[in-house]
């Protein structure tokens, strides 16, 4: 099995976890439990696709990572969540924003 299928079958099974707990323990309605096994069997259905995909392929060489692009995407969740938490948390991801597209362009220039 490919490691991404395996990684997807762990979050399969955390999301398993997830909806046992929801079913046993909280007072629950119907809508909880078909939208977790809903999210459970569309993640094991990624897996399966995950562990199909890569077979009779060479292994392609990685890239090098880009720690500005996470930030970018840590800095819009940011943003959005800050719509709703309130302003600092918006002026905190435009702060980290700025930061990461300047890491962009230092990296393209090198």
């Amino acid at each position: 099995m490919s490691r991404p299928a395996v990684v997807f079958c762990v979050w399969a099974l955390f999301l398993a976890i997830l909806l046992a707990v929801l079913w046993t323990i909280f007072d629950w309605d119907t809508l909880s439990l078909v939208l977790a096994g809903a999210a459970t069997a569309g993640t094991l259905v990624l897996a399966l696709l995950a562990a199909g995909f890569g077979r009779g392929r060479a292994a392609r060489p990685a890239r090098p990572l880009s720690y500005a692009s996470v930030g970018i995407a840590l800095a819009l969740s940011c943003v959005l969540m800050g719509l709703v938490v309130g302003a600092w948390l918006w002026l905190v991801g435009c702060g980290l924003f700025a930061l990461a597209v300047a890491g962009l362009v230092r990296e393209r220039r090198t």
